[in-house]
Protein backbone atom coordinates (compact mmCIF):
# COMPACT_ATOMS: atom_id res chain seq x y z
CA UNK A 1 0.00 0.00 0.00
CA UNK A 2 1.30 3.46 -0.72
CA UNK A 3 0.94 6.36 2.18
CA UNK A 4 -0.35 9.68 1.20
CA UNK A 5 0.54 12.56 2.37
CA UNK A 6 -2.31 15.29 3.25
CA UNK A 7 -2.35 18.97 4.85
CA UNK A 8 -3.73 20.13 7.30
CA UNK A 9 -4.42 23.50 8.09
CA UNK A 10 -3.05 25.92 10.02
CA UNK A 11 -3.73 25.20 14.06
CA UNK A 12 -4.84 28.54 16.05
CA UNK A 13 -2.79 27.55 19.09
CA UNK A 14 -2.52 29.33 22.20
CA UNK A 15 -1.18 32.58 21.32
CA UNK A 16 -3.91 32.97 18.57
CA UNK A 17 -6.46 32.58 21.35
CA UNK A 18 -4.22 35.66 23.51
CA UNK A 19 -4.12 37.26 20.30
CA UNK A 20 -8.09 37.33 19.92
CA UNK A 21 -8.41 38.17 23.52
CA UNK A 22 -6.41 41.02 23.19
CA UNK A 23 -8.04 41.87 20.32
CA UNK A 24 -11.40 41.96 22.00
CA UNK A 25 -10.35 43.84 24.85
CA UNK A 26 -9.26 46.37 22.68
CA UNK A 27 -12.18 46.68 20.79
CA UNK A 28 -14.03 46.93 23.89
CA UNK A 29 -12.06 49.63 25.20
CA UNK A 30 -12.01 51.91 22.22
CA UNK A 31 -15.81 51.33 22.07
CA UNK A 32 -15.91 52.79 26.23
CA UNK A 33 -13.83 55.49 24.91
CA UNK A 34 -16.06 56.34 22.04
CA UNK A 35 -18.84 59.26 22.47
CA UNK A 36 -21.16 55.79 22.59
CA UNK A 37 -19.86 53.77 25.21
CA UNK A 38 -19.74 57.47 26.97
CA UNK A 39 -24.09 57.92 26.56
CA UNK A 40 -24.28 54.03 27.46
CA UNK A 41 -22.29 54.67 31.01
CA UNK A 42 -23.95 57.73 31.63
CA UNK A 43 -20.33 60.11 32.09
CA UNK A 44 -19.82 63.30 31.10
CA UNK A 45 -19.63 64.06 27.26
CA UNK A 46 -15.96 65.80 27.21
CA UNK A 47 -12.57 64.70 28.19
CA UNK A 48 -13.32 61.40 26.82
CA UNK A 49 -15.97 60.82 29.68
CA UNK A 50 -13.17 60.62 32.26
CA UNK A 51 -14.10 61.66 35.65
CA UNK A 52 -11.95 64.52 36.80
CA UNK A 53 -11.11 65.80 40.39
CA UNK A 54 -11.71 69.20 41.58
CA UNK A 55 -8.05 70.53 40.70
CA UNK A 56 -8.74 69.89 36.59
CA UNK A 57 -12.95 70.26 36.47
CA UNK A 58 -13.04 72.78 38.88
CA UNK A 59 -16.02 73.60 41.05
CA UNK A 60 -16.60 75.26 44.92
CA UNK A 61 -14.34 74.90 48.02
CA UNK A 62 -16.37 76.04 51.39
CA UNK A 63 -15.41 75.66 54.78
CA UNK A 64 -18.34 75.30 57.50
CA UNK A 65 -17.67 76.54 61.08
CA UNK A 66 -19.50 74.89 64.21
CA UNK A 67 -21.09 77.67 66.26
CA UNK A 68 -21.66 76.15 69.36
CA UNK A 69 -22.00 79.41 71.75
CA UNK A 70 -25.34 80.87 72.67
CA UNK A 71 -27.35 77.62 71.82
CA UNK A 72 -29.73 76.16 73.55
CA UNK A 73 -26.90 73.74 74.94
CA UNK A 74 -24.57 75.26 77.09
CA UNK A 75 -21.43 73.95 78.39
CA UNK A 76 -20.40 71.04 75.26
CA UNK A 77 -17.95 69.13 76.47
CA UNK A 78 -15.24 68.04 73.72
CA UNK A 79 -17.41 64.43 73.17
CA UNK A 80 -20.40 66.67 72.29
CA UNK A 81 -18.83 68.88 70.05
CA UNK A 82 -17.38 66.16 68.49
CA UNK A 83 -20.86 64.41 67.68
CA UNK A 84 -22.56 67.26 66.78
CA UNK A 85 -20.28 67.90 64.32
CA UNK A 86 -19.96 64.03 62.81
CA UNK A 87 -24.16 64.77 63.03
CA UNK A 88 -23.19 67.95 60.60
CA UNK A 89 -21.09 65.92 58.33
CA UNK A 90 -23.27 63.42 57.97
CA UNK A 91 -26.48 65.43 57.46
CA UNK A 92 -24.58 67.35 54.46
CA UNK A 93 -22.78 64.22 52.95
CA UNK A 94 -26.05 62.55 52.68
CA UNK A 95 -27.75 65.39 50.98
CA UNK A 96 -24.47 65.74 48.60
CA UNK A 97 -24.68 62.31 47.68
CA UNK A 98 -28.17 62.53 46.55
CA UNK A 99 -27.89 64.68 43.96
CA UNK A 100 -25.21 62.44 42.33
CA UNK A 101 -22.11 64.97 42.99
CA UNK A 102 -19.06 63.41 41.59
CA UNK A 103 -15.92 62.29 44.25
CA UNK A 104 -16.67 65.23 46.49
CA UNK A 105 -14.53 65.96 49.61
CA UNK A 106 -16.09 66.37 53.12
CA UNK A 107 -14.27 65.89 55.83
CA UNK A 108 -13.84 67.53 59.78
CA UNK A 109 -11.06 69.75 60.22
CA UNK A 110 -10.31 70.34 63.39
CA UNK A 111 -12.72 70.81 66.15
CA UNK A 112 -15.14 72.65 64.72
CA UNK A 113 -14.90 72.97 61.16
CA UNK A 114 -15.81 71.07 58.07
CA UNK A 115 -14.55 70.91 54.82
CA UNK A 116 -16.43 70.57 51.51
CA UNK A 117 -15.02 70.37 48.09
CA UNK A 118 -17.80 70.13 45.21
CA UNK A 119 -16.36 69.77 41.81
CA UNK A 120 -18.19 70.57 38.88
CA UNK A 121 -20.90 72.85 41.35
CA UNK A 122 -20.88 76.55 41.10
CA UNK A 123 -21.13 78.76 44.41
CA UNK A 124 -24.87 79.12 44.25
CA UNK A 125 -25.59 75.17 43.49
CA UNK A 126 -23.49 74.05 46.20
CA UNK A 127 -24.94 76.39 49.15
CA UNK A 128 -28.24 74.99 48.60
CA UNK A 129 -27.15 71.66 48.56
CA UNK A 130 -25.10 72.28 52.36
CA UNK A 131 -27.82 74.36 53.25
CA UNK A 132 -30.95 71.90 53.06
CA UNK A 133 -30.51 69.61 55.49
CA UNK A 134 -31.63 66.54 56.49
CA UNK A 135 -35.33 65.72 57.31
CA UNK A 136 -35.92 63.57 60.17
CA UNK A 137 -39.87 62.70 60.41
CA UNK A 138 -41.67 59.99 62.55
CA UNK A 139 -44.38 57.98 61.09
CA UNK A 140 -46.87 54.98 61.90
CA UNK A 141 -48.52 52.70 59.35
CA UNK A 142 -51.62 53.09 58.18
CA UNK A 143 -53.92 50.99 59.31
CA UNK A 144 -57.91 49.64 57.40
CA UNK A 145 -60.14 48.42 60.17
CA UNK A 146 -57.03 46.11 61.75
CA UNK A 147 -55.36 45.44 58.96
CA UNK A 148 -52.25 47.07 58.04
CA UNK A 149 -52.48 49.12 54.44
CA UNK A 150 -50.07 48.38 51.34
CA UNK A 151 -49.31 49.38 48.05
CA UNK A 152 -51.36 46.71 46.65
CA UNK A 153 -54.38 48.20 48.59
CA UNK A 154 -53.35 51.58 47.25
CA UNK A 155 -53.68 50.91 43.41
CA UNK A 156 -56.35 48.95 43.68
CA UNK A 157 -59.50 50.97 43.14
CA UNK A 158 -60.96 50.74 46.69
CA UNK A 159 -58.67 53.21 48.29
CA UNK A 160 -60.88 55.45 48.84
CA UNK A 161 -62.78 53.57 51.56
CA UNK A 162 -60.05 53.76 54.11
CA UNK A 163 -57.97 56.46 52.91
CA UNK A 164 -58.20 58.84 55.99
CA UNK A 165 -58.19 62.54 55.21
CA UNK A 166 -57.55 63.98 58.78
CA UNK A 167 -53.72 62.90 57.81
CA UNK A 168 -51.98 65.51 55.59
CA UNK A 169 -48.93 64.70 53.67
CA UNK A 170 -47.56 61.78 52.06
CA UNK A 171 -47.78 58.28 51.79
CA UNK A 172 -44.33 56.20 51.84
CA UNK A 173 -44.47 52.79 50.93
CA UNK A 174 -41.71 50.05 52.10
CA UNK A 175 -40.78 46.63 51.64
CA UNK A 176 -39.28 44.65 54.09
CA UNK A 177 -36.46 44.35 51.74
CA UNK A 178 -35.25 48.14 51.19
CA UNK A 179 -35.01 51.27 53.58
CA UNK A 180 -35.87 53.38 50.51
CA UNK A 181 -39.21 53.28 49.56
CA UNK A 182 -41.01 51.75 46.94
CA UNK A 183 -43.17 54.50 45.96
CA UNK A 184 -44.22 58.08 47.71
CA UNK A 185 -47.52 58.79 47.17
CA UNK A 186 -48.37 62.30 47.00
CA UNK A 187 -52.07 64.02 48.00
CA UNK A 188 -52.74 67.49 45.93
CA UNK A 189 -55.65 69.56 45.66
CA UNK A 190 -58.87 68.10 45.41
CA UNK A 191 -57.63 64.86 46.60
CA UNK A 192 -55.83 63.86 43.94
CA UNK A 193 -52.71 61.24 44.05
CA UNK A 194 -49.51 60.74 42.04
CA UNK A 195 -46.57 58.18 42.67
CA UNK A 196 -43.25 59.11 42.76
CA UNK A 197 -39.60 57.58 43.80
CA UNK A 198 -37.34 58.67 46.21
CA UNK A 199 -35.82 61.23 43.31
CA UNK A 200 -39.59 63.03 42.77
CA UNK A 201 -39.52 61.29 39.35
CA UNK A 202 -42.77 60.59 38.61
CA UNK A 203 -43.83 56.60 38.69
CA UNK A 204 -46.47 54.84 36.03
CA UNK A 205 -49.14 53.93 38.55
CA UNK A 206 -49.33 50.51 35.97
CA UNK A 207 -45.81 49.89 36.86
CA UNK A 208 -46.36 50.00 40.32
CA UNK A 209 -48.73 46.45 40.08
CA UNK A 210 -45.15 45.04 39.08
CA UNK A 211 -43.66 45.68 42.11
CA UNK A 212 -43.99 44.76 45.92
CA UNK A 213 -47.61 44.80 46.64
CA UNK A 214 -46.61 44.24 49.96
CA UNK A 215 -44.88 46.86 50.89
CA UNK A 216 -46.66 48.97 54.11
CA UNK A 217 -48.00 51.85 53.97
CA UNK A 218 -46.29 54.67 56.62
CA UNK A 219 -48.13 57.71 56.80
CA UNK A 220 -47.20 61.11 59.38
CA UNK A 221 -47.63 60.50 63.16
CA UNK A 222 -49.60 62.85 64.22
CA UNK A 223 -50.14 64.55 67.35
CA UNK A 224 -50.77 67.80 69.33
CA UNK A 225 -48.48 70.45 70.67
CA UNK A 226 -49.01 72.32 73.93
CA UNK A 227 -51.01 75.12 72.29
CA UNK A 228 -53.92 72.51 70.99
CA UNK A 229 -52.15 72.62 67.36
CA UNK A 230 -52.72 68.89 65.69
CA UNK A 231 -49.00 68.54 64.05
CA UNK A 232 -46.79 65.63 62.40
CA UNK A 233 -43.68 64.33 64.79
CA UNK A 234 -40.46 65.66 62.81
CA UNK A 235 -36.84 65.96 64.12
CA UNK A 236 -37.59 69.66 64.86
CA UNK A 237 -38.99 68.27 68.30
CA UNK A 238 -35.86 66.20 69.50
CA UNK A 239 -34.33 68.08 71.46
CA UNK A 240 -31.24 65.42 72.07
CA UNK A 241 -30.43 61.95 70.49
CA UNK A 242 -27.15 60.26 72.30
CA UNK A 243 -25.52 56.74 72.45
CA UNK A 244 -25.95 55.11 75.87
CA UNK A 245 -24.91 52.02 77.26
CA UNK A 246 -26.84 50.19 80.01
CA UNK A 247 -26.08 47.30 82.31
CA UNK A 248 -28.25 45.21 84.50
CA UNK A 249 -28.29 43.20 87.95
CA UNK A 250 -26.65 40.06 85.80
CA UNK A 251 -23.57 42.81 84.08
CA UNK A 252 -24.91 42.46 80.83
CA UNK A 253 -24.06 45.35 78.75
CA UNK A 254 -27.09 46.56 76.06
CA UNK A 255 -26.39 49.23 73.51
CA UNK A 256 -28.92 51.96 72.76
CA UNK A 257 -30.08 55.36 71.74
CA UNK A 258 -31.29 57.88 74.82
CA UNK A 259 -33.36 60.76 72.50
CA UNK A 260 -35.34 63.47 74.86
CA UNK A 261 -38.34 65.84 73.69
CA UNK A 262 -38.92 69.10 73.65
CA UNK A 263 -41.94 70.26 75.74
CA UNK A 264 -44.21 70.72 72.14
CA UNK A 265 -42.38 67.13 71.40
CA UNK A 266 -42.74 65.15 74.88
CA UNK A 267 -46.86 65.70 74.76
CA UNK A 268 -46.89 64.90 70.49
CA UNK A 269 -44.26 61.29 71.56
CA UNK A 270 -46.67 60.63 74.47
CA UNK A 271 -50.20 61.06 72.02
CA UNK A 272 -48.56 58.74 69.52
CA UNK A 273 -47.05 56.38 71.98
CA UNK A 274 -50.79 55.90 73.40
CA UNK A 275 -52.23 54.61 70.22
CA UNK A 276 -48.94 52.60 69.08
CA UNK A 277 -49.12 50.99 72.59
CA UNK A 278 -52.48 49.49 72.06
CA UNK A 279 -51.01 47.44 69.16
CA UNK A 280 -48.01 46.13 71.60
CA UNK A 281 -47.71 42.78 72.88
CA UNK A 282 -44.71 40.85 74.17
CA UNK A 283 -45.56 37.59 72.52
CA UNK A 284 -46.25 38.50 69.26
CA UNK A 285 -44.20 41.56 66.73
CA UNK A 286 -47.30 44.10 65.16
CA UNK A 287 -46.31 46.45 62.84
CA UNK A 288 -49.38 48.69 64.38
CA UNK A 289 -47.16 49.22 67.13
CA UNK A 290 -43.88 50.22 65.50
CA UNK A 291 -42.60 53.79 65.20
CA UNK A 292 -40.62 54.23 61.92
CA UNK A 293 -38.28 57.18 62.25
CA UNK A 294 -37.55 58.41 58.39
CA UNK A 295 -34.56 60.83 57.13
CA UNK A 296 -34.68 61.90 53.86
CA UNK A 297 -37.53 59.21 53.36
CA UNK A 298 -35.69 56.54 53.98
CA UNK A 299 -36.73 54.11 57.15
CA UNK A 300 -33.75 53.98 59.30
CA UNK A 301 -35.40 52.21 62.34
CA UNK A 302 -39.36 51.24 63.26
CA UNK A 303 -39.02 50.56 66.99
CA UNK A 304 -41.46 48.86 69.05
CA UNK A 305 -43.67 51.39 71.55
CA UNK A 306 -43.75 49.20 74.73
CA UNK A 307 -45.20 51.75 77.06
CA UNK A 308 -48.15 54.48 76.81
CA UNK A 309 -46.29 57.43 78.29
CA UNK A 310 -42.87 58.47 78.09
CA UNK A 311 -42.61 62.19 79.52
CA UNK A 312 -40.16 63.52 77.27
CA UNK A 313 -37.66 60.65 77.16
CA UNK A 314 -36.93 57.15 76.05
CA UNK A 315 -34.41 54.96 74.78
CA UNK A 316 -34.11 53.17 71.51
CA UNK A 317 -33.17 49.34 72.30
CA UNK A 318 -32.56 46.30 70.03
CA UNK A 319 -29.50 44.77 68.36
CA UNK A 320 -27.12 47.56 68.63
CA UNK A 321 -23.70 47.91 69.62
CA UNK A 322 -21.18 50.67 70.07
CA UNK A 323 -21.11 51.39 66.61
CA UNK A 324 -24.50 50.58 65.20
CA UNK A 325 -26.44 53.08 68.25
CA UNK A 326 -23.46 55.67 67.74
CA UNK A 327 -24.44 55.53 63.86
CA UNK A 328 -28.12 55.71 64.70
CA UNK A 329 -27.70 58.62 67.32
CA UNK A 330 -26.21 60.56 64.48
CA UNK A 331 -28.81 59.82 62.17
CA UNK A 332 -31.57 60.94 64.47
CA UNK A 333 -29.70 64.06 65.42
CA UNK A 334 -28.32 65.28 61.74
CA UNK A 335 -31.94 65.94 60.93
CA UNK A 336 -32.18 68.08 63.57
CA UNK A 337 -28.64 69.95 64.23
CA UNK A 338 -27.89 71.03 67.59
CA UNK A 339 -25.87 73.77 66.96
CA UNK A 340 -25.65 76.01 63.43
CA UNK A 341 -23.05 76.43 60.63
CA UNK A 342 -21.51 79.68 59.32
CA UNK A 343 -19.00 79.97 56.65
CA UNK A 344 -15.72 80.72 57.88
CA UNK A 345 -13.92 80.09 54.73
CA UNK A 346 -14.96 80.98 51.24
CA UNK A 347 -17.18 80.31 49.24
CA UNK A 348 -14.12 79.87 46.79
CA UNK A 349 -14.70 78.98 43.28
CA UNK A 350 -11.77 76.75 41.67
CA UNK A 351 -11.88 77.96 37.99
CA UNK A 352 -13.19 75.90 35.53
CA UNK A 353 -10.96 77.50 33.02
CA UNK A 354 -7.98 76.89 34.97
CA UNK A 355 -8.99 72.90 35.20
CA UNK A 356 -9.75 72.72 31.55
CA UNK A 357 -6.25 74.26 30.87
CA UNK A 358 -5.04 71.51 33.34
CA UNK A 359 -6.53 68.48 31.52
CA UNK A 360 -5.72 70.16 27.98
CA UNK A 361 -1.91 69.70 29.11
CA UNK A 362 -2.40 66.33 30.86
CA UNK A 363 -3.61 64.92 27.68
CA UNK A 364 -1.14 65.97 25.96
CA UNK A 365 1.48 64.83 28.69
CA UNK A 366 0.15 61.28 28.29
CA UNK A 367 0.34 61.72 24.83
CA UNK A 368 3.79 62.56 24.88
CA UNK A 369 4.89 60.31 26.78
CA UNK A 370 3.81 57.47 24.99
CA UNK A 371 4.95 58.60 22.12
CA UNK A 372 8.55 59.27 23.85
CA UNK A 373 8.72 55.83 25.19
CA UNK A 374 7.42 53.95 22.29
CA UNK A 375 10.18 56.26 20.20
CA UNK A 376 13.13 55.26 22.62
CA UNK A 377 11.82 51.42 22.51
CA UNK A 378 11.74 51.47 18.10
CA UNK A 379 14.88 53.30 17.95
CA UNK A 380 17.00 50.84 20.55
CA UNK A 381 15.50 47.55 19.94
CA UNK A 382 14.38 47.94 16.04
CA UNK A 383 11.07 45.36 15.53
CA UNK A 384 10.89 44.45 19.12
CA UNK A 385 11.08 47.69 19.99
CA UNK A 386 7.85 48.76 17.21
CA UNK A 387 5.99 45.52 19.19
CA UNK A 388 6.50 47.01 22.33
CA UNK A 389 5.24 50.12 21.05
CA UNK A 390 2.04 48.94 19.96
CA UNK A 391 1.48 46.97 23.30
CA UNK A 392 2.08 50.07 25.23
CA UNK A 393 -0.51 52.02 22.74
CA UNK A 394 -3.24 49.32 23.69
CA UNK A 395 -2.01 49.09 27.40
CA UNK A 396 -2.64 52.92 27.46
CA UNK A 397 -6.39 52.60 25.89
CA UNK A 398 -7.35 49.75 27.97
CA UNK A 399 -6.01 51.60 31.40
CA UNK A 400 -8.07 54.74 29.98
CA UNK A 401 -10.94 52.81 29.07
CA UNK A 402 -11.05 50.79 32.75
CA UNK A 403 -10.87 54.07 34.47
CA UNK A 404 -13.79 55.32 32.93
CA UNK A 405 -15.72 52.15 33.64
CA UNK A 406 -15.31 51.89 37.50
CA UNK A 407 -15.05 55.66 37.29
CA UNK A 408 -11.80 56.33 38.58
CA UNK A 409 -11.42 60.25 39.43
CA UNK A 410 -8.08 61.67 37.86
CA UNK A 411 -6.62 64.50 39.37
CA UNK A 412 -2.93 65.49 38.29
CA UNK A 413 -1.28 63.47 40.71
CA UNK A 414 -3.05 60.66 39.23
CA UNK A 415 -2.77 61.51 35.95
CA UNK A 416 1.14 61.72 36.59
CA UNK A 417 1.36 58.30 38.37
CA UNK A 418 -0.23 57.14 35.09
CA UNK A 419 2.54 58.63 32.80
CA UNK A 420 5.63 56.95 35.21
CA UNK A 421 3.29 53.66 34.78
CA UNK A 422 3.79 53.72 31.14
CA UNK A 423 7.18 53.75 31.66
CA UNK A 424 6.92 50.69 33.74
CA UNK A 425 4.73 48.82 31.64
CA UNK A 426 7.32 48.62 28.57
CA UNK A 427 9.42 45.82 30.51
Amino acid sequence: MRSRLTRRGPRFGGNGWRLLLILVLLGVSIWILTPSGTSVLHRQAGNLGLRLGLDLQGGTHVVYRGIFEDTATDNWDAQEKEDALEAAETAIRKRVDSFGVVEPVIRKLGGDSIDIQLPGVDVAEALSLISKMASLEFREVEVNGSTVVTLGDYVSENRTTYFDTSVPGSRNFYSSASQAPVAILTIGDNHTVSYTNIKGEPVDTAALSSTDKAATCWMPALGTKVDGTKVPLTGAYLASAKREAWTDQLGVVTWGVAIKWDSDGAKIFDEIAARLNAFYSETTSDQRCQLGIVLDSELISSPRIEESKYNGSAQITGNFDSDTSHLLAIQLTSGALPMPLEVSYGPMTVSATLGADFTHRAMIAILVGVLVVGLFMILYYRLPGAVAALALIIYTVIVLAIYKLIPVTLTLAGIAGFIVSLGMAVD
